[in-house]
C-alpha cells in the first residue's frame, strides 16, 4: 500500500527480512518499454523523489526510509514487465 505498481499481471512476487531490514520485489506484465513513464508519475505523485540516472529502463526513486528501483524489460514469455525492488529498513517497520 506504500507503493503504487503499475496496472497489470503479476509475475512473481516474494519478500524476506533479514537483520538490516525488508526487500520485497515485485514483477509485473506491463504493455511495453513506454511503461516506464506512468510508473515514474504514479511513484512521484505518490510523494516519491526520482533519482537521476543514465539508464531510463531502470530507475530509483525515495520517499523517506522507503526506497524502490524500477526496471522495465522484455521479458519471454511474458512480454514486457516491470520488476520493482522495495527496500525499509528494520528500525522502521
Amino acid at each position: 500500500k506504500d507503493v503504487p505498481i503499475a496496472l497489470g499481471r503479476v509475475i512473481k512476487a516474494g519478500g524476506i527480512e533479514n537483520p538490516g531490514g525488508h526487500v520485497w520485489v515485485v514483477t509485473i506484465q506491463v504493455s511495453d518499454l513506454n511503461a516506464m513513464d506512468g510508473i515514474a508519475a504514479q511513484l512521484t505523485d505518490a510523494g516519491f523523489s526520482a533519482k537521476e540516472s543514465p539508464y531510463p529502463m531502470n530507475r530509483s526513486f525515495d520517499k523517506g526510509v522507503l526506497k524502490v528501483v524500477v526496471q522495465v524489460y522484455k521479458h519471454e514469455p511474458d512480454g514486457f514487465v516491470a520488476m520493482y525492488t522495495v527496500t525499509r529498513p528494520k528500525s522502521s517497520s
